[in-house]
């Protein structure tokens, strides 16, 4: 309203001066730039400037003048508005495209958590199933399936059982590095890794035999959720390239010493469908590392 104010108030300054003298074409000028700004594009503003030209009725190097410097300002203004407009359109595809890729790598996201989940699962039921054939395992024992992550030179929790609900939690220790436990002897030695008989369990001595025997500090020993004292580790291998370990492991010394031949010979028989497990597992995770790395760039 302030902007259509202003224009009928130079028009009626451009009348006052003689520029604009006949009343049919000063009413029609008056309803002309009184439209709303709302509705006037940068077109018709382009317009107004020449219609309002045409009405001063100038003559001679004046007119000449005025045009020239009035054609090149609606040149101006109608260049501006067209890249203006293009400009508003390429932001607006592009926010349409990010809105869309948003969607997609939450969906994407929310897919790998799920898949991640069932095939946890479905790793977990093989445990079990592997429990209840070998020797019915105890509350006091478990067995866990690891995956190797050979950028991380770690090992990380692909499945685990134990009919202890407090050994069973997935939330116990996720990650080991690949120099450390039994699963690392296992792995950098001969494919497996069998201690018998740990000092008793809490004991400075039992603290010192990890150290010495699995490279695990007293402090990392001591968060431990189980602490076992009997341990048996056979690597998972696929084309004779290892891609991970599975850990059998006991609270009772010696617990596994009667079934190592038994499990050696359950360990093989399943040991191609834990390679789809891990392999599985294993590219679930580069996905996952390509995609945060993807939007840490996006938001750097």
């Amino acid at each position: 309203m302030e902007r259509n104010r202003n224009k009928i108030i130079n028009a009626s300054i451009l009348r006052r001066k003689g520029l604009i003298t006949n009343s049919t074409l000063w009413s029609k000028f008056l309803t002309f730039i009184s439209i709303k700004n709302t509705t006037v594009n940068y077109v018709a503003n382009a317009f107004l400037i020449v219609i309002a030209l045409y009405f001063m009725q100038l003559t001679g190097f004046w007119f000449v003048f005025h045009i020239f410097i009035l054609s090149i300002s609606v040149f101006l203004v109608i260049i501006t508005g067209i890249n203006s407009d293009r400009q508003k359109d390429t932001i607006s595809d592009r926010n349409k495209i990010r809105t869309r890729l948003n969607d997609f790598e939450e969906f994407s996201a929310d897919a790998r958590i799920q898949n991640n989940k069932n095939i946890k699962k479905l790793a977990d039921s093989m445990l079990r199933i592997i429990s209840t054939e070998l020797f019915n395992i105890r509350s006091n024992e478990r067995i866990t399936l690891y995956y190797h992550d050979s950028t991380e030179e770690k090992f990380y929790n692909g499945g685990r059982f134990s009919k202890s609900p407090v050994y069973n939690s997935s939330s116990s220790r996720q990650a080991i590095p690949d120099n450390q436990g039994a699963v690392g002897n296992a792995w950098a030695g001969e494919g497996d890794c069998y201690v018998g008989s740990l000092p008793p369990s809490g004991t400075n001595k039992y603290y010192e035999a990890l150290k010495r025997r699995f490279n695990i500090e007293p402090e990392t020993a001591k968060s431990l959720t189980m602490k076992s004292r009997c341990y048996y580790a056979k690597a998972i291998s696929q084309n004779e390239i290892r891609i991970g370990i599975i850990v059998f492991e006991s609270l009772i010394a010696s617990a596994f010493s009667k079934h190592k031949t038994k499990i050696n010979e359950t360990i093989n028989t399943y040991e191609p469908i834990f390679v789809e497990l891990i392999r599985f597992l294993i590219n679930q995770q580069k996905i996952q590392r390509n995609f945060d790395k993807i939007e840490g760039q996006n938001n750097g």
